[in-house]
This record gives C-alpha cells, sequence and structure tokens, in this order.
C-alpha cells in the first residue's frame, strides 16, 4: 500500500448518509445555515425564469429519482411506471437544479471546494451530535 492524503470531504463522504433527496436538502441546509429549498428556489435559470417557478414540483421529481433507482437497482421490477417523458423531466429538474445550485454558491459567497466552514466543523456538524 502506499501512503495517501484523506481529505475532510472524503471522510464526510464515507460518513454521510445520502439515500433520499431529502438527506441531501438536509446536509446542504447544514452547510449553508438557511432552508435549502427556500435557498435554492429562488435562483435565476439562464434565459428563463426561476427555479421554482420553472418547476413547481421539483422536490417530489427529485425525490422520484431516488425511489426509481432504488427500485431500478434493488428491485428490477419489470413492471415499474418508467416513462420517456418522465424521466426527461426528471433530468430537466436536475439539470437546472445543478445551474440553481452554482448560483446559489456564487450568491453565498462560495468558492468551489471552500465551504465556509473548517473541516473539524463540518465534521461535528455530520455526525449527528449536535
Amino acid at each position: 500500500m502506499e501512503a495517501s492524503k484523506v481529505t475532510a470531504g472524503e471522510i464526510i463522504s464515507h460518513l454521510v448518509k445520502i439515500s433520499s433527496f431529502e438527506d441531501i436538502s438536509r446536509h446542504l441546509t447544514t452547510l449553508l445555515g438557511t432552508s435549502y429549498f427556500a435557498a435554492a428556489g429562488p435562483m435565476p435559470l439562464h434565459r428563463m425564469t426561476t427555479f421554482e417557478i420553472e418547476h413547481p414540483q421539483a422536490w417530489e421529481t427529485l425525490a422520484g429519482v431516488f425511489h426509481d433507482r432504488h427500485v431500478a437497482c434493488h428491485e428490477l421490477d419489470p413492471r415499474a411506471p418508467w416513462t420517456f417523458s418522465g424521466t426527461r423531466r426528471q433530468w430537466r429538474v436536475g439539470l437546472h437544479l445543478i445551474e440553481a445550485n452554482e448560483r446559489l454558491l456564487r450568491v453565498k459567497r462560495v468558492k468551489p471546494g471552500k465551504w465556509p466552514t473548517t473541516p473539524g466543523r463540518l465534521l461535528f456538524l455530520f455526525s449527528g451530535n449536535r
């Protein structure tokens, strides 16, 4: 084995539970210090309106992504009600969420790779010992 460095992000990524969109929202709320849903919703999208106006059912759609992933990976149910239009809607919401997140981080003045807290604080926040 070779010696290597382990970053705080790598440690956190193995400690943080992410099995639903609600988990992601909870972790981002912790990092941002404000409700992630409330902060991401009003973010403007390129040549359009805001994320929340463009996708009023976005959070439900993204929760459906995790459900569909679970069915595809663990149940392999041939009767799964997947449609092309449903999958397309999920991808569109996901791509627009990425755009909204990038704007949100700029507004919050979070530089790529630089969260507004220390690695030790991040470990504490995600440890569940708050």
